[in-house]
């Protein structure tokens, strides 16, 4: 069993489409966790979804906020993702 992680941030009109991608990429992957990597406004409804085992909150600080930025990139490496999807343009 392997991690996958999925990137979605954005507007509400994009996270409802999104869902069908989670859904799709879930069932390919039935054998393994898929996380989500979302903002504050959308870890409630995420947190809901059955295809996904957690949801990660990125807080979208400066990129020039290099400890939190440390720290989230520490957090994930523990995850030990195979695959990342990006949903950011769907």
């Amino acid at each position: 069993m392997s991690n996958i992680l999925i990137i979605k941030h954005g507007s509400l009109g994009d996270i409802a489409q999104a869902s069908g991608a989670i859904q799709d990429i879930s069932d390919f992957h039935k054998n393994d966790k898929v996380y989500l990597l979302t903002t504050k406004p959308y870890i409630d409804l995420f947190e809901q979804n059955p295809y996904l085992e957690d949801v990660i909150l990125d807080k979208r600080l400066s990129r020039f906020n290099l400890f939190y930025l440390f720290n989230l990139m520490r957090k994930l490496k523990k995850y030990k993702f195979i695959k990342i999807f990006d949903l950011q343009n769907i």
